[in-house]
């Protein structure tokens, strides 16, 4: 069963969402996360290397980086004053950029998802926030 990348991201971040909320984000909470997600999209296939498992373990991984980008990209931001949902797509998104991810689907893939899921400001300060990080990319 192949699984739009699209929906895989929305899992990552609504799995980032839960964990960022209950301020628990480790590796241990993620992996109980992952499989609660498994069986509620009724995926079977014990495959082991989803997309959405690599997103949310990448960024954990990497979170203390991908937060510090997130900062100083973010003028006049701190990551914690920042919405929950907008700060997790950041996170989906600067690790899909340091996983080597093309610029231009990262930015549109994350604008999209704070349409979907944001506010109505959402896709403007993603947009920006990301267009900073790609100005600045010899530095990640």
């Amino acid at each position: 069963m192949k699984i739009k990348r699209h929906k895989q991201r929305i899992w990552a971040m609504q799995i980032m969402y839960g964990l960022d909320v209950q301020r628990s984000i480790s590796k241990e909470e993620a992996l109980k996360e992952i499989e609660i997600k498994k069986t509620e999209e009724n995926i079977k296939q014990k495959e082991k290397n989803y997309y959405f498992e690599k997103l949310v373990l990448g960024v954990i991984e990497n979170q203390e980086y991908i937060d510090k980008t997130i900062e100083k990209n973010a003028i006049g931001w701190h990551l914690y004053r920042m919405p929950v949902v907008d700060r997790n797509i950041l996170r989906i998104a600067i690790y899909e950029i340091i996983d080597e991810l093309a610029i231009g689907i990262v930015i549109n893939e994350a604008v999209e998802l704070a349409k979907e899921f944001g506010s109505e400001k959402s896709s403007g300060f993603i947009n920006g926030v990301l267009s900073n990080v790609h100005e600045n990319e010899g530095e990640l």
